[in-house]
């Protein structure tokens, strides 16, 4: 972990994941519609040309919808100032952190 000399591990694409949900084939084909990936049974086909973007598709497929990604530009630092105004607010009510 301390070599100076060593680069980065980066796989050379291009990459084609097969992804099984364990939710069944009706999830599998809701999802892979949704992202335009081609799909059979509960199997879902991730073709990407570089690591980096089969990275990305891979959270998209988990944890992301295409109106969720179309909002998160708005949506990160709106929840960013929330967050920090609530602990402004809990800040000025005299909360002192544990020691």
């Amino acid at each position: 972990l301390n070599a100076k000399g060593a680069d980065p591990y980066r796989p050379q694409g291009p990459f084609e994941a097969l992804v099984a949900l364990r939710d069944g084939e009706a999830a599998a084909r809701k999802i892979a519609r949704r992202w335009g990936w081609p799909s059979w049974g509960d199997v879902i086909q991730v073709d990407e040309p570089d690591v980096h973007r089969l990275f990305y598709s891979l959270i998209r497929l988990a944890y992301l919808t295409p109106t969720v990604e179309r909002f998160l530009p708005v949506l990160l630092p709106l929840y960013n100032g929330i967050g920090r105004l609530g602990l402004a607010w809990v800040r000025r009510r005299g909360w002192k952190p544990l020691k």
